[in-house]
């Protein structure tokens, strides 16, 4: 058998530009609510605001935590044997 190297961060979320995929998820749907509500310059600080505050407190949390938390908030499902996040065990 050979030895494979594993990258470091496999898990990690992607990259756009300086923020990750998560991060961008939340400041792009502030902007569409300044986009529907005609307050987009409002919204655009808003948003980098809601960002840098979600930032700081997803460095305390696990990787992809906005993933974990649409999971468990039934928003996205898991796979397709449990589509809700709320499932707790698998049951025949």
């Amino acid at each position: 058998m050979e030895e494979v190297e594993m990258p470091d961060y496999v898990d990690s979320q992607p990259q756009l530009f300086f923020w990750e995929l998560d991060e961008v998820i939340v400041y792009v749907l502030t902007m569409i609510v300044g986009i529907i509500t005609r307050e987009l310059t409002i919204m655009l600080i808003v948003g980098f605001v809601i960002v840098y505050i979600f930032s700081g407190w997803k460095m305390k949390q696990l990787d992809g935590i906005l993933a974990h938390l649409s999971f468990h908030w039934g928003v996205l499902g898991l796979n397709k044997v449990f589509r809700n996040g709320n499932v707790k065990e698998y049951v025949e």
